[in-house]
């Protein structure tokens, strides 16, 4: 479900397709940064097959969408 860009009216463009990663780990290298790797398994090993970065607050704000979006979703059942 796409989220609307609330600083702006503008169209987001995307660069690339969506993924289905089958797993996740989140690590936090600094104080304020995080960084977030998407795995899954090709070819019999586990790959990373993308990671992001983000400062905390950013990573904060991200657990908070997803909270919202699952309580959301619970709701429709």
């Amino acid at each position: 479900m796409p989220t609307e860009n609330k600083k702006s009216d503008k169209k987001l463009i995307k660069l690339k397709p969506t993924i289905f990663p089958l797993g996740f780990s989140v690590s936090k290298v600094e104080d304020s940064l995080i960084i977030i790797n998407f795995a899954d398994e090709i070819n019999g090993e586990k790959t990373i097959i993308e990671s992001i970065a983000m400062p905390k607050e950013k990573a904060a704000q991200l657990a908070t969408a997803l909270s919202d979006a699952i309580k959301n979703d619970e709701k429709d059942d």
